[in-house]
């Protein structure tokens, strides 16, 4: 059946040709099929008769064949294009995603400095206030000075130095 459609087939059909009029012309042996070859005609003649019909099933298969791959390339194509959807919807949700971590971040780097800025506040109002209770710790240190120490029920404090301590001052034994 793809024989009809091939060069061979036609370089051997026109040597065929060829050498049928060349025998029948020339008359080099018996002339089968004289001039006007009528025998050559009904040979023409079946051979279109078996190829139309040859050729219309070869037009068949073939349109069956180029159906079944556009179906193929349908299906294909709305495969690929499910896929695209999926992938875009997939970018999607990760774009929302990211502006929702984002403003996450955002909100949370402010409240972090908010923190931070209270902290801040805070650290310089307790700086404040040690020094505060520093320079009055000092100036009651400053003041009692020359006063004779007391304990908290007003009797005079004992002397807590040390014997060791008493050594060092140029003087023995205990100091009372």
């Amino acid at each position: 059946m793809r024989l009809f459609g091939k060069p061979r087939f036609l370089v051997g059909q026109t040597v065929v040709i060829a050498a049928w009029v060349a025998v029948n012309s020339a008359g080099f042996g018996p002339r089968f099929d004289p001039y006007p070859f009528i025998f050559l005609n009904l040979v023409f003649s079946a051979l279109a008769a078996y190829a139309a019909p040859l050729i219309l099933l070869a037009e068949t298969r073939q349109a069956d064949r180029d159906k079944a791959r556009a179906e193929i390339d349908a299906r294909h194509r709305a495969e690929a294009d499910a896929r695209l959807s999926a992938l875009v919807q997939h970018n999607i949700d990760q774009a929302e995603l990211i502006a929702r971590l984002a403003e996450d971040n955002r909100r949370q780097t402010t409240q972090i400095t908010e923190l931070l800025e209270q902290g801040s506040r805070l650290l310089e109002r307790e700086s404040e206030q040690t020094a505060l209770l520093v320079a009055a710790l000092v100036h009651r240190g400053n003041e009692g000075a020359d006063e004779p120490r007391s304990d908290a029920r007003g009797q005079p404090a004992a002397d807590t130095r040390s014997a060791g301590d008493s050594r060092h001052n140029g003087q023995k034994g205990d100091a009372c």
